[in-house]
């Protein structure tokens, strides 16, 4: 679509005219989308907006018009240069920079405080960056210098932005302006280019082959040694913390970046025009950033810490031609204008879930000479929107697939444009990317592993040992008293990483003996669960309840007042629970799902279908404060339909409860929200139709017993803020009814997270920071002996901040006063141990200090990050350690980890798999959850599937352990495999594979990622497959040698005459003692894959 033509002839086309002609123009009175509109005509200019929110949004409304766009964000923090920043905004600016300066960009959109802040010198960064073409030679041999240079780091195996890998002629390379998870991977020949492909890093599989890639810089430094040197030595006011980390730094020394040559905002950016989106905020945001730079600065340089001044400016003039919009009739304090005009502003309505306006509205339009156009962003909403203005008979307007965020009118060319966002409303949460790559579940050098047979042991290393001719890799595995336990990588699958908790196991004998009393013990006790669940399950699958209507129009009409787009899973956990209802069966469902996620959301919905009926509902949590959040969550949401709800806990009266009882009694109540209290026997239901129950696990001994006898014939959901694992989701399927979420809400800003060290000035300039926005803070100091006297230091340092302090051994009276009253804003600064690691919500606390996070793991670090960030605000997260402290490679990595907020890689999923066994032990209980401790929860989940399996009638083989003799070298040569995590995770790959199709899949993503597949991993390969297909028909261990295969068995009468027949058929013979199937010749390795895979093929499809 032209949006040019659409725009003739009017006042836009006019103030276009008049820019062209070299006037700097005020416009009056435009709304967003004409703004936005106007603006992207221009041939080429930068867009800047008043704050971050309003820029995104700009910036996808300009995306839609024209794609040579890109958004340019500030760094979260411009004045703490030793402040390890989260990649997303660094990214997002080092692309933008790239983009600029290489010419690519022709539009770019911001905000004030990243105008303000420092840009490098404009031709040294475009010189950082490389571009690759097909066909074009590159010096090969200089490429990792120049990537060095670049800031990039040199790894064995890409996994992370910024990262590079050369294996061979292969280069892998992570650039920052890649979505998340992709790479480039350069195949040369020579120094010339030969193929150029994207690559999935969580996978290593290539994706799609290009014909060339743009590498942009990793780093804002734009200098050699030389003036490093320089600057260390001319930098008096940070020397002594210069010296310190040039003495260790990394390739980015981003911590220096304040001391180098710049370019100012206008010479970098160099686009002929500039729009201001609203003139008077952008202005007020460039004074209100600088009076806060200047205020925070002097905080710094008057407790001594080091600084370096300059990084922020609040000259943001431009050297091109000036449009600046006005929402209001104010004075243009950004530039003098040469023109002024002024747009009749009306705002196109949202039609979301209102077909009849949108059609009343084009009658009417049409009807009064208005051109209308509908950019519906995809065919199936142009097709359905189609068919509703045809049944309305509303004619004349044009449908595009074409999409466009935000609509816009202009009346003097009578024009309307309806965007997709007012045709359908805010766009649905994006789906998580989620890696293939499962290293967290894979046993790597050091850990604990559990072995199918004998136990608990601790991976000690992998070694090469030839015996019998043929060399092969091992695992070794230590035991009890010092015994080892030597096994063929191919029978890696036969070991599963020890996760069950946070204390080291017990080491088992080896042998198998005392095992396999174990998990006899533990399948007793797991059947014995699995049947009193399942019979359950059973019961209430039989149990008559109320049948509820199919007919879903008033709960739609509740969920288009939902603020938000709804993710995919809760969509889909929604549908389950009325599925149920609508069953007649009695429901009792377990609705899973990290903090912030979207539960209250769906058991509200749940509850007004319920409420709708003339059925009450009670909302039960664990704790007083939890229940005052739902309360108040659920009178917001339910406001607007006269739903009466009211609130039994102690913040109640005795006589408010009392009133409250006989309402509730008399059916005048339709949701009951509170504590335990609504387990007491004076509390009386007229109809009870739905108990949600919030965290049960968390509930009292007696008052899970009472919940007992109320969940027998009543409708339930069960709400965990701990998030399971799908495995275990899995195996209890038919013995548990579960809904899962996934997926965090599309509206999650990522809290900007910083690792650094601890020092009175961070303190007093980050609260200070929170609390000049009118917000909250979080201290987490975990040391509950010597709380006090920290928070004494605190106030001593913050002055008369009104400040708290709660922890767990405190009254829990106490305790629930100071918590509730922190969070209705009575104080600003609240000093807690990690006992706000599971609490309520506080929206207004977006700024976390943790004390000692070193000492903390990663999944508590990740889940007390999740306690700030649940509002349109940006928040900020300091994770910090002793001033001068040296850390431990692996508390490093772990403090790394939790700053990658967006990148799911190996650190966040350890912390989420650390999380889901914690919501295991929720969901099963403490007895189950000592059982999965006793045999790793990878081994207890296998152990559940078979219990569930049995009691259903299945028959379960238990797995055998073959051992294949061979005569020739299977192992995966170290020069092929550098990176041990990933050669690891190969060996298990390797040791699953069941077919010649899965094997050759292999070798080809192998010779993607690595090169052609050296003989030895082929010979591994083929040893792995014939031990799986052997067990596969019940052999007990094979031999696969040069000249002569055979497979045996423990008992002549296992093979039987269909077996016999097929060996026969491909070249075998029956040998009787020891019975076994034997295959001769130079021939006999494919002609036992051969048998072996025609069996397995048969056995299935029999």
């Amino acid at each position: 679509m032209n949006f040019k033509d659409l725009l003739s002839g009017g006042i836009a086309a006019k103030i276009l005219k008049e820019l062209k002609d070299g006037k700097d123009v005020s416009v009056l009175n435009a709304h967003f989308g004409q703004r936005t509109v106007i603006s992207a005509m221009l041939p080429s200019f930068v867009y800047v907006c008043s704050d971050y929110v309003i820029a995104k949004k700009a910036y996808e409304q300009i995306s839609c018009i024209r794609d040579d766009v890109v958004y340019l964000p500030a760094l979260a923090d411009p004045l703490n240069y030793t402040r390890i920043c989260a990649g997303d905004e660094v990214n997002e600016r080092l692309k933008a920079l790239y983009m600029i300066s290489s010419g690519k960009a022709k539009a770019v959109v911001t905000y004030a405080a990243a105008i303000m802040q420092l840009f490098p010198a404009r031709e040294l960064f475009s010189g950082l960056g490389l571009r690759l073409k097909k066909g074009k030679e590159e010096d090969f041999a200089a490429i990792p210098d120049r990537l060095v240079k670049a800031g990039y780091r040199r790894v064995l195996q890409v996994d992370g932005s910024g990262q590079f890998a050369v294996r061979g002629d292969i280069l892998d390379i992570s650039p920052p302006s890649l979505p998340v998870g992709t790479g480039i991977r350069v195949e040369f020949f020579g120094d010339e280019a030969d193929t150029i492909k994207k690559f999935d890093y969580f996978t290593q599989l290539s994706t799609e082959e290009i014909d060339e890639a743009d590498i942009c810089p990793n780093t804002f430094v734009t200098v050699g040694e030389a003036d490093l040197s320089k600057i260390k030595g001319n930098a008096d006011a940070i020397r002594a913390d210069i010296e310190q980390k040039l003495s260790k730094a990394d390739n980015s020394l981003s911590f220096i970046y304040p001391l180098l040559p710049h370019s100012t905002f206008s010479e970098f950016v160099k686009m002929p025009y500039i729009v201001y989106d609203d003139a008077k905020q952008v202005a007020d945001s460039v004074k209100i950033a600088m009076t806060e730079y200047n205020s925070r600065l002097k905080s710094i340089i008057l407790s001594g810490a080091p600084y370096v001044e300059g990084q922020l400016s609040d000259d943001v003039s431009y050297n091109g031609g000036k449009l600046a919009f006005h929402s209001v009739n104010s004075a243009n304090r950004l530039f003098t204008p040469t023109a002024v005009e002024t747009v009749q502003d009306t705002q196109v309505l949202s039609y979301r879930r209102n077909p009849i306006a949108l059609c009343d509205d084009i009658k009417n339009w049409v009807a009064n000479g208005y051109r209308v156009t509908l950019l519906c962003g995809d065919e199936k909403l142009k097709y359905n929107l189609e068919e509703t203005l045809d049944r309305n008979k509303a004619f004349g307007a044009t449908l595009s697939s074409q999409k466009l965020d935000t609509g816009f009118i202009f009346h003097d060319i009578k024009q309307v444009v309806i965007g997709t966002y007012d045709l359908v409303g805010h766009k649905s949460a994006a789906k998580v990317r989620r890696s293939k790559k499962d290293a967290f579940t894979m046993a790597q050098v050091g850990d604990y592993v559990v072995h199918e047979v004998h136990g608990i042991g601790i991976c000690e290393s992998v070694e090469k040992m030839t015996m019998g001719g043929s060399t092969r890799d091992y695992i070794v595995i230590r035991y009890r008293d010092g015994d080892k336990l030597f096994v063929p990588v191919e029978n890696m699958d036969s070991l599963s990483k020890y996760v069950a908790g946070e204390e080291q196991p017990k080491l088992s004998k080896i042998g198998g003996a005392d095992f396999a009393k174990v998990k006899a013990k533990v399948k007793a006790s797991v059947k014995e669960m699995a049947f009193s669940l399942l019979e359950l399950y059973a019961k209430r699958q039989k149990c008559e309840g109320h049948i509820y209507s199919s007919d879903l129009t008033l709960l739609k009409d509740f969920e288009a007042t939902f603020p938000y787009a709804p993710t995919d899973d809760q969509i889909a956990a929604v549908n389950d629970c009325i599925a149920d209802l609508t069953s007649g069966k009695v429901m009792d469902r377990l609705l899973c799902g990290d903090v912030g996620y979207g539960k209250t959301e769906v058991a509200l919905r749940v509850a007004f279908k319920v409420i709708e009926e003339g059925k009450q509902v009670a909302f039960i949590s664990p704790t007083t404060i939890l229940s005052d959040q739902h309360y108040r969550t659920a009178s917001k949401r339910m406001h607007d339909f006269g739903i009466n709800i009211k609130c039994f806990n102690r913040f109640r009266t005795a006589s408010e409860i009392k009133t409250d009882l006989d309402l509730l009694s008399q059916g005048k109540i339709d949701m009951a929200v509170g504590t335990h209290r609504l387990l007491s026997g004076d509390v009386k239901f007229k109809d009870l139709g739905l108990l949600i129950l919030d965290e049960e696990q968390r509930f009292g001994v007696e008052a899970k017993e009472k919940l007992k006898l109320l969940k027998n014939n009543v409708n339930v959901l069960t709400l965990s803020a701990t998030p399971i694992p799908r495995t275990l989701h899995m195996s209890m399927t038919g013995i548990r009814d579960m809904s899962v979420l996934h997926t965090p809400p599309a509206e999650r800003i990522p809290v900007q997270t910083y690792v650094t060290e601890y020092s009175e000035s961070l303190l007093k300039d980050a609260v200070t920071r929170e609390l000049g926005r009118g917000g909250q803070v979080f201290i987490v100091y975990n040391r509950v002996e010597t709380i006090e006297k920290f928070a004494a230091n605190v106030r001593a340092v913050l002055g008369d901040v009104k400040l708290s302090v709660a922890h767990g051994q405190m009254k829990e009276s106490v305790l629930e006063r100071t918590i509730s009253y922190f969070a209705e804003g009575g104080t600003d600064v609240l000093i807690a141990s990690t006992i706000i690691e599971n609490g309520i919500d506080m929206p207004n606390a977006n700024t976390m200090i943790v004390i000692d996070s070193d000492r903390l793991g990663l999944s508590q670090l990740y889940q007390l990050r999740g306690r700030i960030g649940r509002s349109n605000k940006l928040a900020y997260a300091f994770f910090t350690y002793d001033d001068g402290k040296l850390l431990s490679e692996a508390a490093y990595k772990r403090l790394e980890a939790v700053t990658q907020y967006t990148e799911f890689g190996s650190g966040f999923k350890i912390a989420m798999r650390d999380l889901e066994i914690r919501g295991a032990g929720d969901v099963l209980g403490k007895a189950q959850h000592g059982h999965m401790e006793k045999v790793g929860y990878d081994m207890y989940c296998k152990i559940l599937k078979e219990a569930v399996a049995e009691l259903g009638g299945e028959e379960t083989k238990q797995q055998r352990e073959i051992k294949v003799a061979i005569d020739f070298p299977a192992f995966i040569p170290d020069g092929y495999v550098t990176d041990e995590e990933w050669r690891m995770e190969l060996y298990s790959r390797i040791a699953s594979i069941k077919s010649q199709q899965e094997a050759a899949k292999l070798f080809e993503e192998l010779k993607d990622v690595y090169g052609e597949p050296p003989q030895s991993v082929r010979n591994l390969t083929a040893t792995a497959m014939v031990k799986n297909l052997a067990r596969e028909i019940g052999a007990s261990k094979a031999t696969f040698k040069r000249n002569e295969c055979s497979v045996y068995f423990n008992m002549a009468k296992e093979i039987t005459k269909e077996t016999a027949a097929a060996a026969n058929a491909t070249g075998g013979a029956v040998m009787l003692s020891p019975p076994r199937l034997t295959f001769s010749g130079a021939s006999c390795q494919k002609n036992l894959i051969n048998f072996l895979s025609k069996c397995v093929f048969a056995a299935k499809n029999s």
